[in-house]
């Protein structure tokens, strides 16, 4: 037995925390480019209003959905840290983000959480990640050339 049994319905809180993870490493990666353009007191604020949004979130959600909500509201600040940091890096380095597909793909993972929280047949979530492997493959192509196209300038002033 890897872990004690005792730990076994800590699985319900997974799905969420690693959509907390993706949201974590979006806001990470747009981090970045405060440090490239030395504007490193964006990262300061994107972090305190990610955290105060984190906070008021999980006194809000954790008396109502408990462990879930510890988790909703990490995704959630995570999520607004992201949005800050992509609309004040645009100005050091523009990055395209095609905000519909990344749309459908949280949707469908919310859906496919959902549906393993609530227990529904495992023939739905698996359906909804053919789904979502499709559109990643259909977009895949759209995305390299947009990354490869043109030169890239980081305006420091």
């Amino acid at each position: 037995i890897y872990v004690d049994p005792k730990f076994f319905s800590a699985w319900t809180i997974v799905p969420i925390l690693l959509l907390t993870s993706v949201f974590s490493n979006m806001s990470a990666f747009f981090g970045t480019t405060y440090l490239v353009a030395k504007k490193t007191a964006g990262l300061i604020t994107t972090t305190l209003w990610g955290m105060l949004a984190n906070i008021a979130l999980s006194f809000a959600l954790v008396p109502v959905i408990g462990l879930n909500g510890a988790g909703v509201s990490g995704s959630l600040g995570f999520l607004l840290v992201t949005i800050l940091r992509y609309r004040q890096t645009q100005k050091f380095v523009p990055v395209k983000v095609n905000w519909s597909l990344l749309s459908v793909f949280i949707a469908l993972y919310g859906l496919v959480s959902i549906l393993t929280l609530t227990n529904q047949p495992v023939f739905y979530g698996g359906a909804l990640v053919l789904v979502m492997l499709t559109l990643l493959v259909k977009a895949l192509p759209h995305t390299a050339k947009v990354a490869l196209k043109g030169k890239l300038k980081i305006k420091t002033n």
